[in-house]
């Protein structure tokens, strides 16, 4: 298994490189590139540096279908693959119940980090930077599903300079609206939005 650290907990993921053979590929994602069947049956060679990142939805994990798909997708058309498991998820450290969006948006920044360190742009600097400079960035675009859009939509908007394209399938752009938001209380709604400003507030401050 394939896992990045954050320094508490293990990120799961799977990773195909365009520019070189399929690298991090951990063997039980699925198969590898072979003739007798024409399954992944596709020449690996050094092209553009676009990486699609898929974020799947909740309760979902690396190895279902439409992840899958995309990496034949991706083995097809040379370019990078990168797919994971959210904290609480499939190969991931974490209890799913002890988890949170919050915790999950963390995991796909880790991602999103650790794309750019697999590209060109990335080698030799460590990590991403903020400052929204898109001459010296990789060609990243994100599909989600279901949450996962709504978690890549969120992305785009933090990642602007890195994130050229966001595809949403079966979005569920508005569920933390439906399923919690419309339930708070007006005191609580302001505690929420003060909770909100002083994370995001921190984050960009590199706290």
């Amino acid at each position: 298994m394939n896992t990045i650290h954050d320094g508490i907990h293990r990120i799961a993921y799977h990773f195909f490189d365009s520019r070189s053979e399929i690298s991090d590929r951990d063997p039980s994602f699925g198969q590898s590139p072979r003739d007798d069947d024409g399954f992944n049956n596709f020449p690996v060679t050094r092209k553009a540096d676009t990486t699609i990142i898929f974020l799947p939805g909740l309760l979902s994990s690396m190895t279902g279908t439409k992840s899958k798909a995309l990496l034949q997708y991706c083995q097809g058309r040379c370019h990078s693959y990168l797919c994971f498991d959210y904290r609480g998820h499939g190969e991931s450290d974490g209890k799913f119940e002890e988890c949170n969006i919050h915790d999950w948006m963390n995991d796909s920044r880790s991602i999103i980090n650790f794309a750019v360190s697999k590209s060109h742009y990335g080698e030799g600097k460590g990590s991403i930077n903020t400052s929204n400079e898109k001459s010296a960035s990789p060609n990243i675009i994100l599909v989600g599903s279901s949450m996962g859009s709504w978690i890549a939509l969120n992305l785009a908007l933090e990642f602007s300079h890195l994130i050229s394209a966001v595809i949403g399938i079966g979005s569920a752009i508005d569920f933390t609206r439906h399923l919690y938001q419309n339930n708070l209380t007006n005191e609580q709604r302001a505690l929420w939005k003060e909770d909100l400003t002083n994370s995001r507030k921190s984050e960009n401050e590199g706290g």
